[in-house]
């Protein structure tokens, strides 16, 4: 699900990055790092036993937006990991940051919430967690 929801907002991802001043070329290992980051972010709220935190925000019962807390623990795990690994300076990872994430956390609502959304059951697998909080193989790749 969540290669799907990158490939469908490439284009405005590739819109942010030239916008901070990056290279399109970077365009791949940025998605890449984003899809890691969104789904270790999922994973260490969970882990932390806060599983009703990411239903909550994935399905849309908290907003997405930079001043929630599991989003922007995603923005600055995103930023530190790309300053790291992608060579790029902390403002601009930041400005992917903030004006991405929050956009796909809204896509996952969107996709979650809703009379047509999927269950929270459907939500938890996924991530590839169980009833149990397990990590089982994710369905979001």
């Amino acid at each position: 699900m969540l290669v799907h929801l990158l490939n469908a907002a490439k284009g405005q991802l590739e819109d942010v990055i030239l916008t901070q001043g990056i290279a399109a070329n970077k365009l791949d290992d940025i998605t890449g790092l984003l899809k890691d980051t969104l789904t270790q972010g999922v994973m260490d709220q969970v882990n932390s036993g806060n599983l009703d935190g990411i239903i909550n925000l994935f399905t849309g019962k908290e907003e997405a937006t930079n001043g929630s807390p599991i989003v922007s623990s995603m923005i600055s795990m995103f930023t530190q990991k790309a300053a790291s690994s992608l060579g790029l300076n902390t403002s601009e990872a930041g400005g992917i940051a903030v004006a991405v994430i929050p956009m796909l956390v809204q896509m996952v609502q969107n996709k979650f919430s809703g009379e047509d959304g999927a269950d929270n059951m459907d939500l938890i697998c996924a991530f590839g967690l169980n009833r149990d909080g397990v990590l089982d193989e994710p369905k979001i790749y």
